[in-house]
């Protein structure tokens, strides 16, 4: 039986670099024939630029056919200002043609954009804040873009406050960062969007009394993130908090315990 590859995106990056990661259905175009074969095509969802002059490629190839709209291009590398309005009338969606624009660290952002549909719809791929409207737009992980005024995130209870200056994003796009202030991307839908708000307490109902859940309410009170259980990495963490591993034992819970303040035991309990 014949199988299908699921087209996912395609990477316009410079010769020379290397894609961080192996992903299946992601075409990588390095030169401007690479741009037009692939543009002739035009089955995929969307496409990334890590290079102003690859878009500049993709823009004349995508032009060649002014009676069709790509669906979408993300622009990890600012475009010529110039070449902005002209990239408006080829693709439907232009995302990230700004300096300011800041995203997912790559080796996050490639694994994300190439997950199957759905799967990633409740994180933030990236965004921009704007002082002077005190705005903030957030990218979703299905290409949504929303927009939150800066008072949606007052100081957090021990003091930190958020440095809208200093916009980055982590945790392969759950968490939202302003400088030291954190936000869990959980936290920003939950306001924002009913339908999100209807599937995540129907989630939280079912997995209240795991292991996972237990652990994330316990870091929470401790006022811990994260990356506060080295040798532990953050991902671990977060995968165990999600329940996408089992119950960890040995020296991975001790270390757990430890940074808690509780017994190994004892962590279900919360």
């Amino acid at each position: 039986m014949s199988t299908t590859t699921i087209n996912r995106f395609v990477l316009l990056q410079p010769s020379g670099s290397k894609a961080t990661k192996k992903i299946m259905g992601v075409r990588i175009c390095r030169t401007e024939d690479d741009v037009l074969s692939a543009v002739k095509k035009s089955r995929y969802p969307f496409w990334v630029s890590r290079n102003d002059k690859l878009t500049t490629r993709f823009l004349k190839a995508a032009s060649a056919n002014p009676n069709y709209k790509l669906p979408c291009l993300i622009t990890l590398t600012p475009p010529r200002p110039q070449c902005v309005p002209s990239l408006q009338g080829v693709v439907q969606r232009l995302i990230g043609a700004t300096d300011d624009h800041k995203w997912l660290p790559w080796d996050e952002l490639q694994e994300v954009l190439a997950a199957p549909d759905g799967e990633c719809e409740d994180i933030f791929l990236g965004g921009t804040a704007d002082p002077v409207t005190e705005t903030i737009a957030l990218i979703r992980g299905n290409l949504e873009l929303v927009t939150l005024p800066f008072s949606m995130f007052p100081p957090s209870p021990s003091g930190v406050k958020p440095d809208f200056l200093r916009l980055s994003f982590t945790d392969y796009g759950r968490t939202v960062c302003f400088g030291d202030y954190e936000a869990a991307s959980d936290s920003i839908l939950y306001e924002l969007d009913p339908v999100f708000r209807r599937r995540l307490n129907q989630q939280r109902q079912a997995e209240e009394k795991t292991f996972g859940a237990s652990l994330r309410r316990l870091r929470k009170q401790r006022e811990l993130k994260r990356t506060d259980f080295a040798p532990i990495t953050e991902r671990t963490v977060g995968r165990l908090e999600r329940n996408e591993s089992a119950k960890p034992h040995g020296k991975t819970l001790q270390t757990l315990a430890e940074r808690l303040g509780v017994s190994p035991d004892e962590i279900d309990s919360f």
